[in-house]
């Protein structure tokens, strides 16, 4: 065999795998994307197989310059194919060293609104749909940090997988309390992505009328608040709330005035504060055109440091918009959408709880006197205290307690209590 013929059969086995490692390329209604191959193999679930991933799909145009700190606004056609093949970058935060350990850190950038595809190969016709929204405390995480390694859920479930980004933090729950500064950003970024999964889902094998809404944490609590908007609610038919029940602390929705509060605070740290006193247009002109992704991290950063639960300060607003009445009221009032909801809450989860609370004991073993504070701030009746003393404060191992306080406080007893309401 010549030189040459080896190199040529080379060759062209090389691009016959390079082929074969392509998905095909699917048409969207705005433009044309070309994904990977990727192969799931596990002895321990006992299954192999292909799975389509397309990442990096654009659904939004990019929120920067004078877009930064508006609603979301839908792509414009592109001509040719995407690659989406890269992980996107994830929208600005500041990566916590929890965060670190559990998936490590992504590049982020303003230019983030992007969602991932993972289809199996061998999907069955009109698969289900699956959308994740991801936690974090409304400030950090990334919908390519899908907490679960996607393919055995795509391959195994036989379901199409979408994950998706949103803005965070400052960029995504910061508000004026008027239209200077919409509220609800990272919402709205979170319901055009449902509804590019509506409009275009079909096109990778899926079902837009099989579509379940899953998350955890913050994510299931901004499924929650989806489900209170007759808007949202046309976009799928089924949710799953882990660990996020809206009648959690954490979850509690400002009102228009606490977000303009917020947002003057914030305009004085940054030095932002308008001429005219109360000028929310001078204000959002300013944080639009005068700081740049650093400074509005720091400025996120100083306005946490000024709140015990500091990642709640970013948070949903009731706008009158995306929401048309009170919380509270919709959710007593059984306003939400007429949909299935599985609700449930993981073990020992006030282990990481323990990450997100600032300004409490650090030393162990923790003193009783301040965790029987802690636990008891905020209930007038005797009789609760002291079910609450005998419950968390007995025993020799406090640590435990600790975390099964936190877990109730922040997470099992707000889900019991949905459960009942609804």
């Amino acid at each position: 065999m010549s030189w040459l013929t080896a190199v040529t059969i080379v060759t062209c086995v090389t691009f016959l795998q390079s082929l074969a490692d392509r998905a095909p390329v699917v048409s969207t209604n705005v433009g044309q994307v070309q994904g990977e191959t990727d192969t799931f193999s596990s002895k321990f679930l006992q299954g192999s197989g292909d799975v389509y991933s397309y990442r990096g799909i654009p659904f939004a145009k990019p929120p920067i310059n004078e877009r930064r700190f508006r609603p979301a606004e839908a792509m414009d056609p592109w001509e040719g194919v995407i690659n989406a093949t890269e992980i996107p970058p994830s929208c600005p935060q500041i990566y916590q060293p929890f965060y670190k350990h559990l998936y490590g850190t992504n590049n982020f950038s303003e230019d983030c609104l992007y969602l991932n595809v993972f289809a199996p190969r061998d999907a069955s016709p009109n698969a289900a749909v699956m959308v994740f929204i991801h936690g974090g405390s409304f400030v950090l995480g990334s919908g390519s940090d899908f907490p679960y390694n996607p393919l055995p859920l795509v391959f195994l479930g036989d379901v199409i997988l979408v994950t998706i980004n949103y803005r965070l933090n400052i960029f995504g729950f910061f508000s004026t309390g008027d239209d200077a500064i919409p509220a609800n950003l990272g919402l709205t970024d979170q319901r055009l992505a449902l509804k590019w999964v509506n409009e275009n889902i079909e096109a990778f094998g899926g079902n837009p009328q099989k579509v379940t809404v899953f998350g955890e944490s913050a994510g299931s609590a901004c499924i929650s608040w989806h489900l209170l908007s007759e808007e949202s609610g046309q976009y799928f038919q089924r949710v799953i709330l882990q660990s996020g029940p809206p009648y959690a602390i954490w979850a509690t929705v400002l009102t228009p005035e606490q977000s303009r509060d917020i947002a003057f605070l914030a305009a004085d740290i940054g030095g932002c504060t308008p001429s005219v006193p109360g000028d929310t247009s001078g204000l959002a002109d300013c944080f639009r055109k005068n700081l740049t992704v650093e400074e509005l991290l720091e400025i996120h950063s100083k306005v946490d440091e000024l709140f015990l639960l500091g990642p709640t300060v970013w948070i949903a607003t009731n706008d009158g918009e995306f929401f048309t009445d009170d919380v509270n009221t919709l959710i007593e009032e059984g306003a939400y959408s007429n949909i299935d909801i599985l609700l449930g809450t993981n073990k020992d989860e006030g282990t990481f709880c323990t990450y997100l609370v600032t300004g409490l004991p650090e030393e162990r073993p923790f003193v009783s006197k301040d965790f029987l504070t802690f636990i008891t701030t905020g209930f007038n009746d005797p009789l609760v205290s002291d079910l609450l003393e005998a419950v968390y404060a007995s025993g020799i191992d406090q640590e435990d307690n600790y975390v099964g306080a936190l877990e109730d406080a922040l997470v099992t007893s707000p889900s019991n209590v949905d459960v009942l309401i609804g």
